[in-house]
């Protein structure tokens, strides 16, 4: 906290800096008020005490598994890039996080979803194309959707809806 206001610091290379005259327009940015009540309430929910013996440091550990196995002369394999995914609706994560800790940030319930995949036919989703159906997949958080045909996905939205 500084000046009462919730901050994050980051490192950057000079050539990453702008200059301030650049960025600075003296206007702030809005946020809806029910933006700032939702932060709020989750600020609130998830503070608590800072435990540094509950993390571990996994890069460190893989980076030194790979150092001794080259170290023993064995070879030392590329991981495979992680597919990328497609940005979450973050409104949509706060709101869902409210309501599964129990105390929703708006009054709205969660009757449908956004995409109307839950109140649509069978016949509707085999009209979307595979990728519209994965990311309703990813909505709906079903397992092994990757690995999924266009029938298979179609099938589990409707069933998951």
């Amino acid at each position: 906290m500084r000046n009462g206001v919730l901050t994050l610091e980051q490192m950057y290379f000079a050539d990453e800096v702008d200059p301030p005259e650049k960025i600075v327009t003296g206007k702030r940015p809005s946020v809806s008020k029910q933006e700032r009540e939702m932060a709020s309430s989750l600020i609130e929910k998830f503070s608590g005490s800072w435990n540094p013996k509950k993390y571990r440091d996994t890069y460190r550990e893989a980076l030194m598994a790979v150092i001794e196995q080259k170290r023993k002369g064995g070879k030392v394999r590329e991981a495979a890039e992680p597919e990328e995914e497609e940005p979450p609706d973050l409104m949509e994560a706060l709101r869902q996080s409210l309501e599964q800790r129990g105390k929703p940030g708006s009054k709205r319930t969660r009757t449908s979803s956004r995409n109307g995949s839950r109140n649509g036919s069978r016949k509707k989703l085999d009209s979307l194309s595979k990728d519209e159906l994965q990311k309703r997949a990813k909505k709906l958080d079903i397992p092994g959707r990757s690995k999924m045909s266009k029938e298979e996905l179609a099938e589990a939205v409707s069933s998951a809806a």
